[in-house]
């Protein structure tokens, strides 16, 4: 049996954790994470393709296309036909996108206020947090 590095126990904890945080903000019933960036990088770019949404999110096609479509089905994204591309869309948030994107801005102040107002000396304490 080779011997346990330290790392892979660090990569543990810090999976554990991204679950843990994940699970957290769900504060907002709905949105998970992904698609919290999905929203605001939307926001921030209205009218992109969903090929540059991929780009941004770092994820790929088939990904980001499984976003899109909760999304558009929770009716938080809509999707336009481009007239320069007629084989892509061009997305934006819905009005309510925007209010449950400010929503989760909210969400993740208090989130965040929980995480560091608290002198955390370790990954495993913040996690305990959780």
């Amino acid at each position: 049996m080779k011997k346990e590095l330290q790392i892979i126990q660090l990569l543990e904890l810090l999976n554990a954790l991204e679950k843990k945080i994940s699970n957290s903000f769900r504060i907002d019933p709905g949105v998970t994470l992904s698609q919290f960036r999905a929203l605001d990088i939307i926001s921030n770019h209205p009218m992109i393709r969903p090929s540059e949404l991929s780009n941004l999110l770092g994820i790929t096609r088939a990904s980001t296309s499984a976003i899109l479509r909760d999304l558009e089905t929770a009716e938080l994204i809509e999707q336009l036909p481009d007239s320069k591309d007629k084989r892509s869309s061009l997305i934006k948030n819905t009005e309510y996108g925007e209010k449950r994107l400010d929503v989760c801005y909210q969400n993740l102040e208090i989130l965040d206020k929980k995480l560091f107002k608290k002198n955390i000396q370790s990954v495993t304490e913040l996690i305990k947090l959780f």
